[in-house]
């Protein structure tokens, strides 16, 4: 990756202003300075961490921050970023999308929801542990614009969705939300993960486990106890297989509680299968 010398490159994101009638020609252009700060030892290959193989650039956020920044120096309307936002979607780079992505974040405040139906429709397409990073940042934006009740409707919905990104997506929020302690519902968070967990899903066990590892450290009584009333459900492999990642992370005191609540719950199966 070269090395970036910021003048020279805010010289160079500096003449993505003059393109701003041409919405082919910047995308190209903001697509050239990606490949001339980009490391092209990795150049074009594929990404592994993502459902559906991005390629990326693998360049630095500081190159993807300075690109940002001036894209909305003039405060463009929303037209302007919908175009824009679309046209570097369609894109097949990670760094596009998070492009995109932060170009929308942009206007949530002014237009929550018509900005959330596109998020969510990208959600929908691919999923991918940068691009969730830039999902989660939608959550914290409508915390600082108010839009608290358009944004909760739109993540309970995403939590219980039957399309396994929203879900993905909708966890990360919630963790985010939580850590920040910005997030209160904590009933309806137990009601709604609970279906999850009877879904065996091997590809929600991480952003489960990250959730788990903030309510354990917020609320820990009532996860102590959600935690041990499923380790007696149907559910109970795929709870186990969530606490024993959870148990190599937590402090010794929830360790000890964890390895505890294991230990009764082996017992208890012990003793049913004897009687």
């Amino acid at each position: 990756m070269p090395a970036i010398k910021l003048a020279e490159l805010r010289k160079r994101t500096n003449k993505l202003s003059q393109l701003s009638e041409n919405p082919n020609r910047l995308v190209n252009e903001i697509k050239l300075i990606l490949s001339e700060y980009g490391n092209k030892t990795f150049h074009g290959i594929y990404n592994p961490n993502t459902v559906f193989p991005l390629k990326s650039f693998f360049v630095s956020p500081h190159v993807l921050n300075e690109i940002i920044k001036t894209l909305l120096l003039n405060k463009p309307d929303k037209q302007f970023i919908n175009n824009l936002s679309n046209r570097l979607w369609s894109e097949n780079y990670i760094e596009t999308k998070i492009i995109a992505i932060e170009l929308q974040n942009n206007s949530l405040c002014k237009e929550t929801e018509k900005t959330l139906r596109i998020i969510e429709q990208w959600i929908t397409q691919t999923i991918d542990r940068r691009l969730t990073q830039s999902y989660i940042k939608i959550g914290t934006t409508l915390l600082v614009c108010k839009a608290n009740s358009t944004g909760e409707t739109f993540l309970w919905n995403w939590l219980t969705d039957n399309h396994k990104n929203k879900v993905i997506v909708a966890l990360s929020l919630v963790t985010e939300l939580i850590q920040r302690d910005r997030f209160e519902n904590i009933p309806q968070l137990f009601n709604s993960i609970r279906p999850l967990l009877e879904k065996h899903d091997s590809q929600l066990i991480k952003p489960l486990e990250n959730l788990f590892l903030q309510l354990l450290e917020k609320h820990k009584n009532e996860t102590m106890h959600f935690i041990k009333l499923n380790l007696a459900t149907e559910t109970s492999v795929y709870v186990k297989r969530i606490v024993m990642q959870l148990i190599k992370k937590v402090d010794l005191e929830t360790k000890n509680a964890l390895r505890n609540l294991m230990r009764n719950h082996n017992q208890a199966k012990k003793n049913s299968t004897l009687s």
